[in-house]
């Protein structure tokens, strides 16, 4: 079996150093350490808050849409009173 991701979260670090050394005594690991990326979100780790960004993903989409020169609009097409 692959499995190409896991997080591991816990407030304490031994803890999760004994689960580390469990995973890899059963399994072929590598550890990545502090989580950056997960499934096109960007992690950022603050002293006592995590904060998750779209924000490459979203650069991504542009860049492969030839849209990255485009500028952005408050509103998205300007409203009018009849259609």
């Amino acid at each position: 079996m692959y499995v190409d991701g896991i997080i591991i979260t816990e407030d304490d670090a031994q803890g999760i150093a004994d689960f580390k050394c469990h995973l890899q005594k059963h399994f072929s690991t590598k550890d990545l350490e502090s989580l950056r990326y997960l499934l096109g979100i960007e992690v950022v780790r603050f002293r006592r808050r995590i904060t998750l960004s779209q924000r490459k993903y979203v650069f991504d989409m542009l860049f492969k849409a030839g849209m990255l020169g485009c500028r952005p609009l408050m509103h998205p097409w300007k409203p009018t009173s009849s259609f």
